[in-house]
């Protein structure tokens, strides 16, 4: 009788149930199938060989009086205030739609999906609610879901400009309030909802990144 276990992120337990053990008494796997081989094989869309990264820079203007800070705590809040700006998401959002409308979406034989994977849980919600706005303007024929833990409370210092619901000032939400309000149905998870046509975009952050299968991502 032969007893076959698979998995992409082996735990110890299933690596001494199913592995091999070493010489110096380690479990490995029996066999491993590696990304770079699926790649080769055409099992798994090689994500990284368009790869591109986007350089920027920044000039805040000082309105206050000089205060001594550490340098490191001082540049983290610097970045923190540029990436949470409603000017850098509505810019960023606008590079990643035009490349998934003139790109992605045409992937697959027309059925490209994309995630878009942001710092925090506070940016999901910036993102998604921005993408929302922008993808409504542009007419296009399907929208975005968002995927984060918990709940976000105090939203309260951006306004966007949503055609139907206006984000509310200082409410808390949830993934399944976002999605809801932007049309998934009550009961229908969000791995099922990315198989809709109406969902091409799903932005993310610390979920769906292992273990996730979603072929036309």
């Amino acid at each position: 009788m032969s007893f076959f276990g698979f998995t992409g992120t082996p735990k110890n337990k299933t690596l001494e149930l199913f592995g091999r053990r070493t010489a110096d008494g380690r479990f490995v796997p029996f066999h491993s199938y590696t990304m770079k081989q699926s790649i080769a094989e055409g099992f798994t869309l090689d994500v990284l060989k368009n790869y591109t990264t986007y350089s920027r820079w920044f000039k805040l203007v000082q309105t206050g009086d000089d205060k001594q800070l550490p340098e490191g705590k001082a540049m983290r809040q610097v970045v923190n205030f540029v990436d949470s700006h409603p000017q850098t998401i509505e810019q960023k959002v606008k590079i990643i739609l035009q490349q998934f409308v003139g790109k992605t979406s045409r992937t697959i034989n027309g059925k490209g999906r994309a995630m878009v994977v942001v710092r925090s849980r506070y940016h999901c919600v910036l993102f998604q609610q921005e993408m929302v706005r922008q993808m409504r303007e542009m007419g296009l024929p399907y929208s975005v879901l968002v995927a984060f833990s918990g709940t976000i409370k105090g939203i309260s210092n951006i306004e966007y400009r949503m055609s139907n619901d206006e984000l509310r000032i200082g409410r808390e939400v949830t993934e399944g309030i976002l999605n809801r309000e932007n049309g998934l149905q009550n009961m229908v998870s969000i791995a099922d909802g990315l198989k809709d046509p109406r969902y091409r975009i799903l932005v993310v952050s610390n979920k769906f990144q292992t273990g996730f299968d979603e072929p036309m991502l």
